[in-house]
């Protein structure tokens, strides 16, 4: 629970610092890359990438999963992409054998669309959903490994597909750069890792991202 309190924490302070650094946007510049005139309306197209780490729990222990996006924006209302996220579950386990320890690994790599609702210049609200697969596993720490053959460092390995819905809330804080909070849930087929539950990665996470874009 203090990882929980600590992200929430820098979540506020962050928030708070952003409001109050904004600096204003100059009347004409182009929150766009490109655009092409349509029959009834001009169309634009943005583009943006973005990093974020977020606070979840995994085997009942707080921990963080990193990522990233890259996405291109249509018309400043919709959004394309695609985005990779790692979990770092920094403990070492020794639960499912008896001939060393081991950690948890996971990662999974996805197709996102969203839809943006702009705030004025200053401000953003990314509402997502992603689809794609992933990969769970154990491997044994780096003191196990060193005398086994490279197809026995890995215990067990289950790969599963991932479903995620997200909300997002950006300010700018200068210029193309954002800074923003998130809440996403995770729903993940069935993962039959030994040792956990299978839905074990089903978790609301709570996070911070930091992007550039031009949308």
């Amino acid at each position: 629970m203090k990882g929980k309190y600590v992200m929430l924490t820098l979540m506020v302070a962050l928030m708070s610092l952003t409001v109050q650094s904004q600096e204003p946007i100059k009347e004409g510049s182009k929150d766009y890359v490109w655009s092409y005139q349509g029959n009834k309306k001009e169309h634009t197209f943005g583009v943006y990438g973005s990093v974020s780490g977020s606070y979840s729990e995994v085997l009942d222990k707080p921990t963080v999963w990193f990522g990233a996006k890259v996405g291109m924006v249509i018309d400043k209302k919709w959004g394309i992409g695609l985005s990779a996220n790692v979990l770092d579950y920094d403990r070492t386990l020794n639960v499912v054998v008896s001939d060393g320890t081991y950690h948890l690994e996971s990662a999974y790599t996805a197709m996102f669309v969203e839809h943006i609702i702009p705030i004025k210049k200053w401000g953003k609200i990314h509402l997502s959903c992603l689809s794609g697969m992933g990969q769970a596993l154990y491997r044994y720490d780096k003191g196990f490994r060193e005398n086994r053959p490279w197809y026995e460092e890995i215990i067990d390995t289950e790969k599963f597909t991932v479903d995620e819905l997200g909300a997002e809330f950006n300010v700018r804080v200068k210029k193309n750069w954002w800074l923003g909070s998130q809440i996403n849930y995770r729903f993940t087929s069935k993962i039959n890792l030994m040792g956990t539950e299978n839905d074990f990665l089903n978790k609301t996470s709570y996070g911070l991202t930091v992007k550039y874009g031009i949308y």
